[in-house]
């Protein structure tokens, strides 16, 4: 069974009989909600905590793979095309500008059917869990004053996902139409009548034995079309009228439609459906009809759609002198018209939009025809998703919102539009696969390289050079195949380049001095045989000779400290020896090291490497390292690979992608969303993102990244409790604390910090039996040096340094750093935590 979706009738349409293919949706669907414990338990000497999400924050249209933090600027990298606000899947816009009005109510979910409410707001049915923060499933009602009302049908928890398609309603009730069992505790599937006052469902018999796709009230009749063979007790295929009081059938008995009815409109006597079938009334009808809205007979208007794939009218409009007709086709009456066509009353091809694809809603306002669909050019200009059109030529007017996805269903009331759809952002601007945030405010900069075309994977910043790794063949305005850098000021590439064996990527990143280092699936690097591991030269791209030789599985994580590199991946082998996804080798020389903490289980992989404190976490799908059970997650010496304690203590199967360290230790990933743990043991500390996907369907969760104050989570995600976010979520961190000690230290063997944490400068104190020439050194939670004292003769006793948080005169952000003293037989470490 194919399916596709529509707007008018507004869900998955399952077609009957055979269709040659499907419309596909653009170009990632966003399918998953991170469902937010609010309250958390943060290490031992923590308090509970609420968790806050950044409601400010930006977002993408499509999956997030890679994240990078420059001074003042967020860097995302995936495959999306689109920035914006996020919005949630329905959105007021004003009919005059295009632009969102100020405080609308953000919905958690999409919205597939809107109707005007009579007061200056709407009804809005859908997919969704909460409307502006409350919780409202599948049916709510948006005030004209953009306030959610108290209206709120409940559905009945045995039926815990429904799906509203369609909406009608007057004064007194509003009928709703999908793909359920019940509202509230009242038997009525697919087809309900609820009190517009109260909420309450009214107890009637217009139920049907198949989803309800489109509905129409005239007086006290109610049109309804869908998927459907029976309804109201009464064999009725696909398209019947019901006593709106009562829900039993009228005496409108006629032939029916041989396939889905999926859009009605009405004029006068004149009642015109769209759908699926070829045949209706009585009569052959190739995907549109006018019918006798009396006897439900064929009329004599018969215009010819076709050339679709599958070919279905999913949308109608009309002004009484011309029916609006949306859907995929591509000919009309035989002349080649692309999804959007305007007929006459009388028949007569009067326009074509020329849609670029499916147009799944349509809405008359005047002399104003709203659309929205799956398309990206429409009216002979480029329009996102939605547009509006001049009735008269069908040219596309300045009306510009920009959806980030698929917009189903449009309504006017008042001064505005409601647009819902299956969309997280609106108003949003191109940027094609990379992108910057500015860190403070959550916008998308002006920063824009343009023209990346497929993945990003992965990305490292360094000074003004963002470097860049994925699966692409073009970025910055010049051909870059799978690795680039760009200019963090400009956007434009660099002069690093090289070549990659055809069907390659790169997938990790990592600088050291003058070389950048990359992990991925590839067999030559620069005409150079290198296999899923090598090195470049920063400026240039050409291969440097390192060559640690991954013959056999991708290399996923690379990370660089104390002159070794170390690789994680689903390799066996490396350099001619034995490595079960984990190695490391010298960084100069290529060479194989012996650290080898190997990890195993049914089908091991390792997708993440963080360096700490000499200590390596490792995240992935494992159920042991090094022999010792650990799952998902573990930690090991850098050195001897031996490993830690430390113990998350997962449940099997539990899978982590992406692992960031700031006091506490953050990993995401799998079924097992993010989560936070304990740097000292491992425990779980309570704070927690898990996820559960949307009506069944599949998501992708990572990479994370510790800001300071904040955790960024990222992925193919649709938002976060009751806030939708996208694939791009901000949340507050937890204060980490750690535990005092229980025992006055040995002040001739610890490095103490005063005060800690701390805001401006700390003061770092030891003690030394004698004059010791020693070196200070201030590291990121990456391993990298942000300050250094260099190497002095310190004198015999107390001892005091302070520093003042900066790195190259810049001020470096808030979070963990780990300062080590060396040098003599002193090799003393200490953790301190700056904050904002």
């Amino acid at each position: 069974m194919r399916i596709i979706r529509n707007p008018g009738l507004r869900g998955p349409i399952r077609a009957r009989g055979k269709l040659p293919g499907h419309v596909t949706p653009q170009p990632t669907r966003l399918v998953a909600i991170l469902l937010l414990v609010v309250v958390v338990a943060v290490g031992a000497a923590s308090s509970a905590q609420a968790q806050v999400v950044d409601s400010t924050m930006w977002t993408t249209n499509g999956e997030i793979r890679a994240l990078a933090k420059g001074p003042g600027t967020i860097y995302v990298g995936g495959t999306f095309d689109l920035a914006g606000p996020a919005t949630g899947g329905g959105t007021p816009i004003e009919a005059g500008t295009g632009t969102l009005p100020a405080g609308f109510p953000k919905v958690m979910g999409y919205v597939h059917a809107v109707i005007p409410d009579g007061a200056g707001g709407w009804y809005i049915g859908g997919d969704f869990t909460s409307v502006g923060g409350l919780p409202r499933q599948a049916l709510a009602r948006v005030n004209g004053d953009l306030t959610v009302s108290p209206w709120h049908p409940w559905p009945n928890p045995a039926n815990p996902t429904p799906v509203v398609w369609a909406l009608a309603a007057d004064n007194s009730y509003v009928y709703a139409g999908g793909s359920f069992t019940s509202i509230g505790s009242v038997y009525s599937p697919n087809l309900a009548k609820v009190d517009a006052s109260t909420g309450a469902t009214i107890s009637w018999g217009g139920w049907s034995d198949g989803p309800v796709r489109c509905l129409l009230l005239n007086s006290s009749l109610l049109y309804v079309g869908g998927s459907f063979s029976n309804i109201a007790g009464r064999l009725r295929p696909h398209l019947c009228v019901l006593d709106a009081g009562t829900g039993s059938t009228t005496g409108w008995v006629w032939a029916g439609a041989n396939n889905d009815v999926l859009s009605i409109t009405l004029s006068g006597s004149s009642l015109y459906v769209g759908g699926l079938f070829t045949s209706a009334g009585g009569q052959p009808r190739n995907y549109v009809a006018e019918l006798d809205a009396t006897s439900g007979a064929a009329r004599s208007w018969a215009p010819s759609v076709g050339g679709g794939s599958p070919t279905a009218v999913t949308s109608l409009a009309t002004d009484g002198t011309a029916v609006y007709i949306g859907g995929s086709f591509s000919s009309v009456n035989g002349t080649p018209t692309n999804c959007l066509a305007a007929v006459s009353t009388g028949g007569t091809r009067l326009w074509g939009a020329n849609a670029t694809a499916q147009v799944d809603g349509l809405c008359l306002n005047g002399s104003t025809l709203y659309a929205g669909g799956l398309f990206r050019s429409i009216g002979g200009q480029s329009r996102n998703h939605v547009a509006a059109l001049n009735t008269a030529t069908g040219l596309a007017t300045t009306w510009n919102p920009s959806s980030g996805g698929r917009v189903q269903a449009l309504a006017a009331s008042g001064s505005r539009v409601y647009a819902g759809g299956e969309f997280t952002t609106m108003n949003a601007v191109t940027r094609n696969s990379i992108a910057a945030f500015d860190s403070t405010t959550g916008v998308v900069t002006n920063w824009n390289p343009g023209g990346v075309s497929s993945w990003v994977y992965a990305m490292a910043v360094r000074d003004s050079t963002l470097f860049v790794g994925g699966n692409f063949t073009s970025m910055g305005g010049q051909a870059r195949r799978n690795l680039a850098a760009l200019n963090t000021r400009t956007g434009l590439a660099t002069s690093l380049s090289t070549s990659f064996s055809s069907n390659s990527l790169v997938k990790a990143l990592a600088l050291s001095g003058s070389t950048l280092y990359f992990g991925g699936g590839f067999t030559t690097v620069g005409g150079q045989t290198r296999n899923n591991a090598a090195a470049v030269n920063v400026d240039t791209g050409v291969p440097t000779a390192w060559n640690p030789d991954i013959p056999d599985g991708q290399v996923n994580a690379v990370q660089v400290s104390n002159g070794q590199v170390y690789l994680g991946g689903d390799f066996t082998t490396a350099g001619g020896v034995a490595r079960s996804r984990l190695a490391n080798v010298d960084a100069t020389t290529g060479v194989l090291g012996t650290w080898n903490p190997s990890a195993g289980g049914s089908y091991p992989v390792v997708y993440a490497l963080t360096i700490a404190d000499h200590s390596i976490y490792i995240g992935g799908s494992f159920s042991d390292v090094g022999g010792v059970p650990r799952v998902g997650l573990a930690k090991v010496d850098d050195a001897s690979g031996v490993v830690d304690a430390w113990n998350a203590g997962e449940p099997n199967y539990s899978s982590y992608t992406s692992i960031a360290v700031d006091g506490l230790v953050y990993a995401c990933g799998g079924w097992r969303g993010a989560r936070a743990f304990s740097p000292t043991s491992g425990v779980g500390t309570g704070w927690s993102v898990p996820v559960a996907t949307l009506r069944g369907l599949s998501y992708w969760l990572g990479p994370i990244m510790a800001d300071g104050s904040s955790i960024l989570v990222a992925g193919n995600i649709l938002g976060m409790g009751s806030q939708p976010c996208g694939p791009l979520a901000r949340i507050s961190a937890p204060t980490y604390v750690a535990a005092a000690p229980h025992t006055e230290p040995d002040f001739s063997s610890t490095l103490r910090a005063w005060p800690n944490p701390f805001t401006s400068q700390v003061s770092l104190s030891f003690s030394l039996p004698t004059p010791t020439m020693l070196r200070m050194d201030v590291m990121d939670v990456m391993g990298r040096r942000v300050w250094t004292s260099g190497e002095r003769e310190f004198s015999e006793g107390e001892q005091t340094v302070s520093w003042v948080p900066r790195a190259q005169g810049h001020a470096v952000g808030a979070g963990m750093y780990f300062v080590r003293l060396r040098g003599g037989d002193v090799d003393l470490t200490r953790s301190v935590l700056l904050i904002r």
